[in-house]
């Protein structure tokens, strides 16, 4: 249910939202080495503020807001993963 609430919170955002986009499990590469799909995320484009990702197949760049549903994946999520969210 954790998942599904944030993707309906996230597209009900978009929808009232101009000049974002929202994504559900889509790869996102962040930078040479590191290649991530969120359960969820938010890019925000760049002619609206946001930092310029480039959205085609993949997301490319850091996205505005990336959401994990960390409830099985917690050790990775909140770690690893975290820290290179975080960098970028």
């Amino acid at each position: 249910q954790a998942h599904a609430r944030v993707g309906s919170w996230l597209f009900n955002y978009h929808a009232a939202t101009p000049g974002t986009e929202c994504f559900d499990n889509t790869t996102t590469i962040l930078d040479d080495a590191n290649e991530f799909q969120p359960d969820a995320q938010l890019v925000v484009k760049a002619e609206y503020g946001g930092q310029g990702v480039k959205l085609g197949q993949y997301v490319e760049g850091a996205p505005d807001l990336a959401v994990e549903v960390a409830a099985t994946s917690a050790s990775n999520d909140l770690y690893e993963k975290f820290e290179v969210y975080e960098h970028a």
